[in-house]
């Protein structure tokens, strides 16, 4: 490679205003050790004086490769030359199902990330031109949608900070000649060549032939990946727009934390704009797009033609669900076994992990359970099984859990994750809904109300 260079200390310097980087800001360097990591944190710890920059280098060790201890030995050694605080954490990963062991990788590194950021801290990435235009050419040839061909924002917010990829503008061959006119010393991951993982086969086998027929294929790639953020954010426009045109009610006991979308609603607007807004509500709660043909699923099998309590698409630990009118995104729970039950001695809140939900009592005048039938060894609670009858104060005779439950506008989904309150073998009431009559505390009496919200 030719030893001339773009990029500069100073030019560093501007791109960091631009992003929007202050005095004083505290930077973490994601820091494999490689060049492009390498040229990053050099460029940054150049800056420290004239900017007052606050800098910590992050090497994650993921432990794939035989030298990967002594990478972390290199950047320890190289971070105290440049008077730079190392932080080293090693990882033990655990490859999912159908999941790459590259994707596998990059979420495990990019967790670790995001956990050690503080309020308002940056996370600056090496990944520069080349990076951005393998990326357009993976996510094509993935069929992905336009956030996918997007590729690298150059600035997004980060858990409680934000991330920032100051390179973006600048080709490895620039970094490798800053590299040189300092004399830099970097690791080589060997991994790099291997190319049986996607980005090194574009790297080594398509990028050279695309670049011999056009040279300036990055570029033009990159400006593409730019023109295609610009769309996608009118998208997302549009579909926050429709997002709060069918906004829904929810009419059980466990609000969702996600936005309820209306069924009719939704199904008014035209299928492209049905696509845009599943997908811009699947990204806002999940973090991530369904594939296509998940999307179809969603739309066909939940949506369009889901039959109410039962359409159900389970995806990353979120299930879609509908009923009646309402379209959420609820978490994946297992739902306990029919012989399952807590004691709860109702001394404090009783958090239940399993169901994701925290019950609490509080007093209240004529509401709730008369604290004269609770023995001292409090409440037990136990799970629906069918067939259960409860007769409420101010109605003539029991009725079914169920029908209560159809009344209320309970989902099927919710009336097995609310827990039933016992006494004994006796059926008291149901958590945050109804106290049975023999158990309800009368209008003069204080009585206890049991009150169960998503944790």
């Amino acid at each position: 490679m030719p030893s001339g260079t773009s990029f500069s200390i100073d030019s560093l310097a501007e791109d960091l205003k631009r992003l929007g980087v202050g005095m004083g800001a505290r930077i973490h360097v994601a820091y494999s050790g490689g060049m492009d990591s390498h040229v990053l944190l050099h460029g940054l710890s150049e800056l420290r004086g004239s900017m007052g920059l606050k800098l910590v280098a992050r090497h994650i060790n993921h432990g794939l490769n035989p030298q990967s201890d002594s990478w972390a030995t290199h950047c320890q050694e190289q971070c105290d030359r440049l008077s730079v605080v190392c932080q080293t954490e090693k990882l033990k990963l655990k490859r999912g199902a159908r999941e790459s062991l590259e994707a596998t990788a990059r979420q495990a590194r990019y967790d670790c990330l995001q956990r050690v950021l503080e309020p308002g801290d940056v996370l600056a990435t090496a990944h520069h031109l080349d990076d951005q235009a393998e990326t357009v050419l993976m996510m094509l040839l993935r069929g992905s949608g336009l956030p996918g061909l997007a590729a690298m924002p150059r600035r997004r917010a980060f858990g409680v900070g934000t991330l920032l990829r100051p390179l973006l503008g600048y080709s490895r061959r620039d970094l490798w000649g800053y590299a040189q006119v300092h004399g830099l010393c970097w690791v080589d991951d060997s991994s790099n060549q291997d190319v049986d993982f996607s980005r090194n086969f574009i790297r080594h086998r398509i990028f050279p032939v695309l670049q011999g027929r056009w040279p300036q294929v990055a570029q033009v790639l990159t400006r593409s990946a730019s023109h295609c953020a610009e769309a996608a954010q009118l998208l997302d426009e549009l579909a926050r727009a429709d997002l709060a045109l069918c906004q829904g009610e929810y009419s059980g006991l466990l609000q969702p934390a996600a936005p309820v979308l209306s069924v009719a609603a939704v199904t008014g607007l035209d299928l492209i704009r049905q696509k845009n807004l599943i997908r811009y509500w699947c990204r806002c709660v999940v973090g991530s797009t369904p594939h296509t043909g998940l999307l179809d699923e969603i739309l066909q099998g939940v949506v369009v033609h889901g039959e109410s309590g039962r359409a159900r698409v389970c995806w990353r630990g979120q299930v879609i669900r509908r009923y009646r009118d309402c379209l959420v995104i609820v978490p994946d729970f297992e739902l306990p076994g029919a012989d399952q039950e807590i004691q709860w001695d109702l001394g404090g809140p009783l958090t239940i992990k399993s169901l994701g939900l925290r019950l609490s009592k509080m007093d209240c005048p004529g509401m709730g359970i008369d604290p004269r039938h609770l023995p001292s060894s409090g409440i037990s609670l136990r799970w629906r099984q069918g067939g259960e009858i409860c007769h409420l104060p101010g109605r003539e005779g029991g009725h079914a859990l169920k029908k209560l439950y159809q009344e209320r506008g309970i989902p099927p989904w919710e009336r097995q994750q609310i827990p039933l309150i016992y006494i004994g073998d006796t059926l008291v009431g149901v958590a945050g809904l109804w106290t049975c009559h023999a158990f309800a505390a009368m209008p003069t009496t204080r009585g206890i109300v049991i009150t169960v919200e998503p944790r």
